[in-house]
């Protein structure tokens, strides 16, 4: 459980912004010394899809406007 609060912790105050348009969600996983996350998963739980980053950590998922929860 710790493990999961410290990811999500990083998520959300340690990566770079993620840009989002609105036909999708795109941007670089890195973990809390700053070193990309590759092959990191990204779950969209809404829609149970999701992806994995690159071997450099780059992700990119076409999603319709609205809000969501992902999970990583």
């Amino acid at each position: 459980m710790i493990f999961f609060l410290r990811i999500i912790s990083l998520f959300v105050f340690v990566c770079p912004p993620l840009m989002v348009w609105g036909q999708g969600i795109k941007g670089t996983i890195r973990d809390e010394g700053g070193d990309p996350l590759p092959f990191a998963t990204i779950y969209v739980k809404d829609l149970q899809t999701g992806t994995t980053t690159n071997e450099e950590a780059y992700f990119e998922l076409q999603l319709t406007p609205g809000p969501y929860t992902l999970v990583f």
